[in-house]
């Protein structure tokens, strides 16, 4: 006969309180996700927003069929490329007067491919490339960050699928050489919350 538990996990504050009823197993699976999620909210991040999302967002739904779509995640909506990841300070203004004038700026596409290391599922993404982002991302490196990875590698995320689906479309060239333009930052802090950064301000 199967027990089934309740336990209440007491976060700090920033982290309300969750409720998990789990058998034994499924605990400790929860809990492991929970430890691994808090880990990831150690840091700031700063991410290059795309005029346009819709082009992203059309393109991913024509292509990618709705049952490969891992549900919990789905089709990325706010279509961008991360500047930098680990960054330590919470406060956006930090980064706000650090790159105050930094103008806007145009990135172009490459081609789809994937990352495949999570375990439950892949993320379907394109090339970005630019000058003007790996110098934005050089000059968000003068700011203490944390990071294991020594070389930076844009890209924009188009969806979440599952494992082993969309193996079609790697190396597809719908973007290819698309332009696009970045007028736009969004800081999201350590608890994920999110703020504008206007470019090109003075």
């Amino acid at each position: 006969m199967e027990r089934r538990l309740n336990f209440t996990l007491r976060r700090s504050p920033q982290h309300p309180a969750r409720i998990v009823e789990r058998n034994a197993m499924n605990l400790v699976l929860e809990f492991k996700d929970w430890i691994i999620n808090e880990d990831t909210k150690k840091y700031s991040c700063v991410m290059a927003v795309f005029d346009n999302p819709q082009l992203f967002i059309s393109r991913t739904k024509k292509h990618v069929a709705e049952k490969d779509v891992f549900e919990e995640e789905g089709i990325e909506e706010e279509s961008h490329a991360t500047a930098l990841y680990g960054l330590h300070t919470n406060d956006y203004k930090v980064v706000e007067d650090h790159i105050k004038g930094f103008k806007p700026f145009d990135i172009s596409l490459g081609k789809v491919s994937k990352f495949d290391t999570h375990p439950n599922y892949d993320v379907l993404k394109v090339e970005v490339k630019g000058d003007q982002l790996f110098k934005l991302n050089k000059l968000l490196r003068q700011l203490p960050y944390t990071s294991k990875y020594d070389k930076y590698i844009p890209h924009c995320t188009l969806a979440y699928v599952h494992k082993g689906t969309c193996e079609d479309l790697i190396g597809n060239d719908y973007f290819i050489d698309k332009k696009i333009k970045v007028k736009e930052l969004t800081f999201s802090s350590n608890v994920r919350k999110k703020t504008k950064i206007k470019l090109g301000q003075a």
